[in-house]
């Protein structure tokens, strides 16, 4: 630790080291807000890469890609950084989290992206959560509501209001924008509710998982490779399933979106070891933000994004970050 010098007594004074705790603190939280924004993004560019890839072939060969892709590359991860010990239970609680997200999550956000497009589905699955867990904790365990609580809630049904409320546009070509497009069907608008239900679940399984087996990375490659075992098993016996598999043109937006995904998780991860999830969660939560523009970038051609978009994108991220931080 080197010296300081006072200007007061023109003399070399020892350094504090609370000042020097001070700028490792701040260091680290900087580099906690970076890897999280990392993550944002990635999760926006799944979605979007998705979509882009999806435009000649179907969701489930989209799936399996993106996931043959994930587990590639976090495996590469986990061969450099294996963890110290494995334990049945562990495993048993991270083929779980893979089952509840990279199955139900991840097939229904694809899904969803695919029938809705990422600028309205993302928005409506990052809302979901937070909004049905604050209802069921008002419902069932009487839990008190803050100012803060309410103002969030309003701003999320506002912002899904906007994005599917009378007259609202997009999701088609920028060509066709004079044209109304088609309202979404209720059934469709479940899938990305199902999606944020499917991951929450998934991260409660990860929590205990990573508890039995302290390496994350491991935790997410246990989750991508059960699942993908079980989608790979069904190809094989079942042969008109496999019929349905099949590469399009754009199939390198799918190997994009798997790799985004595996990006994504591990900055997750890597913030969350260091960081608090106050501050992580709600800079994730702003994923919707990002989204809308990369949609603007990579698909001009297949989703007109709206400054009705725009607008319904922000309320949501405003009301997530509102019910987070509303503790």
């Amino acid at each position: 630790m080197t010296d300081s010098f006072d200007l007061t007594k023109g003399e070399a004074r020892p350094a504090d080291p609370a000042d020097h705790a001070t700028l490792e603190t701040a260091q680290v939280v900087a580099m906690v807000i970076l890897l999280a924004s990392v993550a944002a993004v990635m999760f926006a560019a799944t979605s979007v890469t998705a979509k882009r890839g999806m435009q000649h072939t179907n969701v489930l060969t989209a799936l399996i890609v993106s996931l043959i892709v994930t587990t590639g590359i976090i495996g590469v991860v986990v061969v450099f950084d294996p963890p110290d010990r494995v334990t049945l239970p562990g495993i048993a609680l991270l083929a779980a989290a893979g089952l509840a997200g990279d199955g139900v999550g991840r097939l229904s956000m694809l899904s969803a992206v695919d029938r809705l497009g990422p600028s309205i589905a993302i928005p409506i699955q990052t809302a979901a959560y937070p909004l049905i867990a604050l209802l069921g904790g008002i419902v069932l365990l009487s839990e008190n509501v803050t100012v803060v609580h309410f103002l969030g809630a309003a701003a999320v049904v506002a912002g899904v209001w906007v994005l599917l409320g009378p007259n609202s546009q997009g999701g088609q070509p920028a060509a066709a924008s004079s044209k109304r497009r088609p309202r979404p069907k209720w059934s469709a608008l479940v899938l990305p509710v199902l999606a944020g239900i499917g991951f929450a679940v998934s991260d409660l399984f990860r929590k205990s998982g990573v508890k039995e087996i302290p390496n994350p990375a491991f935790g997410a490659f246990v989750a991508v490779t059960t699942i993908l075992l079980l989608w790979l098993t069904a190809a094989l016996v079942n042969p008109r399933f496999r019929r349905q598999l099949r590469l399009g043109p754009g199939w390198g937006w799918l190997v994009a979106s798997g790799a985004c995904v595996a990006v994504s998780l591990l900055a997750l991860f890597a913030a969350l070891e260091t960081g608090a999830v106050s501050v992580v969660g709600p800079i994730v939560a702003a994923q919707p933000l990002a989204v809308v523009f990369l949609s603007w970038i990579i698909l001009r051609q297949i989703e007109h994004v709206t400054f009705r978009m725009v607008m319904g994108a922000v309320l949501v991220v405003a009301g997530v970050i509102l019910i987070a931080v509303a503790v």
